[in-house]
């Protein structure tokens, strides 16, 4: 039987036909922690992995890195090495379930701001090396209004926003969102509503969200879709093991294998379009830029 799987499946091998590209840059954050982020941007990126693409996950997440930790991975190396040492971005990638390339954030992300010149430079000549290696680089970033938080959304081509229905969720998220209208020019912003008892829960906890948006920032939200509250999401991460691994037919999988494909089948069906050889490296000159 021909399944959406196997449709998505043909949707990459006729994207990767095309000429090379700079990978598009995916970050996923949340107004407030304990949201499920971090576990979300895991199985997200390696639900893209499953379906045929190149996927690198950042984690930069200040103070709470623990991408590594939920698959249950012992990385020696983080991301700020590369400016502190000779280690090259491959040297500090690691390799997770079904060839998903990672790079650790431990404190590292805390640090930029007291790099030297020098240092952010070979950051920045290291970051431009991974131009047509990958097709997805997806960057789980800290909870709430940070400054690099909104340097890294100034760079990202998509950003997804999670929530909970918890009033204190929704507030915070729209805090976030707020922020990043008001101080950058946001990419696409999309919503994932984790953690619904029912659909009616998810959809009343995203009209929140999309309906004060679009009154008083002018600003169109879309819904990426809803995540059941599913107990099984906490025994993966007890067994330290990305969920579409540990419980691929549970509840809360099921959503997330949504969620790519509502994702996939959101972008635009003309080619995505193609970046010029410096469009890449300016975006990290913004990023590591003072």
């Amino acid at each position: 039987m021909f399944d959406q799987a196997e449709h998505l499946r043909l949707l990459t091998k006729q994207e990767q036909k095309l000429p090379l590209q700079a990978p598009k840059l995916l970050m996923i954050s949340s107004g407030k922690g304990g949201v499920g982020k971090s576990n979300l941007s895991l199985n997200f990126a390696l639900a893209l992995q499953q379906i045929g693409h190149r996927v690198l996950l950042i984690d930069a997440d200040i103070g709470f890195a623990n991408i590594d930790v939920l698959m249950g991975i012992r990385s020696t190396h983080h991301f700020l090495q590369m400016a502190q040492s000779d280690l090259s971005i491959f040297d500090v990638m690691n390799t997770g379930p079904l060839g998903l390339k990672f790079i650790a954030g431990g404190s590292g992300f805390s640090e930029i701001s007291y790099l030297t010149a020098d240092q952010i430079q070979v950051l920045i000549n290291q970051m431009s090396m991974l131009e047509n290696q990958f097709d997805y680089i997806v960057i789980d970033t800290g909870a709430g209004i940070q400054e690099y938080t909104l340097k890294m959304a100034s760079i990202a081509d998509d950003l997804l926003i999670v929530t909970t229905p918890e009033p204190t969720a929704i507030t915070d998220a729209y805090a976030l969102i707020k922020v990043l209208v008001g101080r950058i020019q946001a990419p696409a912003i999309r919503l994932v509503v984790n953690r619904v008892a029912s659909l009616v829960e998810g959809k009343e906890a995203a009209d929140k969200v999309v309906l004060v948006a679009k009154k008083f920032l002018n600003t169109q939200i879309q819904v990426l879709g809803y995540i059941y509250d599913d107990p099984n999401v906490q025994r993966a991460v007890m067994k330290q093991q990305p969920l579409l691994l540990f419980q691929p037919n549970s509840t809360a999988a099921k959503c997330m294998q949504q969620l790519i494909r509502n994702y996939a089948t959101g972008e635009p069906k003309e080619p995505i379009r193609r970046m010029s050889g410096n469009s890449f490296i300016n975006k990290m000159m913004r990023l590591f830029s003072k």
